[in-house]
């Protein structure tokens, strides 16, 4: 499994443009895709990623970016496995 995408995690803060950086990792990105989405999880019309981090993530986050990039992505589902961890996180759409 290749790591080359780097997650930030973040926790927002109570005023916007406060969000702080709480971690961050090298990853495997994955997308799911829209049709394997809606049978996981339901009827969900937004990219959904699967995130598999080296190292677990021990931080409470609020969201978290990859590779810089200028979209959000919420955390969906978590599973902590002996070795790193395994997101599943769907792109933030401003609820």
């Amino acid at each position: 499994m290749l790591m080359d995408s780097v997650v930030k995690f973040y926790r927002e803060g109570r005023k916007a443009g406060d969000d702080r950086l709480v971690a961050e990792d090298i990853a495997n990105v994955t997308d799911i895709g829209i049709d394997r989405t809606n049978q996981l999880i339901g009827n969900i019309n937004q990219r959904s990623l699967v995130v598999r981090t080296l190292h677990s993530v021990e931080v409470a986050f609020s969201y978290l970016t990859i590779n810089d990039g200028d979209k959000h992505y919420r955390l969906t589902t978590r599973r902590d496995l002996l070795k790193g961890n395994t997101l599943i996180v769907g792109e933030d759409v401003g609820y």
